[in-house]
């Protein structure tokens, strides 16, 4: 084969892989907006439910809290009571989401804007309650103790 052809043959070669990869490009950059089939939790339903679970996880870590005897599913089945939900629904939905982590990841940023929300909050408590704290603690007593019987005349 002359350098010619081999140069030709190259530069053909060449362009057909730009253009794969120019539509490659964009296949990956369209917006893949894959609908929740119908009979899961929408992303808006999932939220909530989320939020209330790792909040549970959180306080609980684990381990018995104050004297708590409830387990974890206990907590989980007043989650799914609170939002009407049931257990199957939740999780049929959660195994739909993790297999589609675009959408997961939309909850979850989600989730995590609330829950940061809720820590704010009780940050902005426990200051408010040292505060109050700290002034009871320098608060002197001024009141005048009389007899009851000074009062009368």
């Amino acid at each position: 084969m002359s350098l010619k052809k081999e140069s030709a043959l190259f530069l053909t070669v060449r362009r057909y892989f730009l253009m794969l990869l120019f539509f490659a490009s964009i296949l990956a950059c369209r917006n893949n907006e894959l609908p929740v089939p119908a009979g899961l939790l929408t992303p808006a339903e999932m939220l909530p439910i989320v939020v209330d679970i790792h909040l549970i996880e959180g306080a609980r870590s684990g381990k018995l809290v104050l004297g708590d005897t409830n387990n974890l599913p206990d907590y989980y089945a007043k989650i799914y009571q609170k939002h009407n939900v049931t257990e199957a629904k939740f999780k049929e939905s959660f195994a739909w989401y993790s297999k589609n982590p675009e959408k997961l990841k939309l909850v979850y940023e989600a989730a995590i804007v609330e829950l940061s929300k809720i820590e704010v909050e009780i940050n902005t408590r426990k200051k408010v309650k040292a505060e109050t704290i700290k002034d009871d603690a320098n608060f002197t007593d001024t009141t005048i103790v009389m007899p009851v019987d000074s009062l009368k005349k």
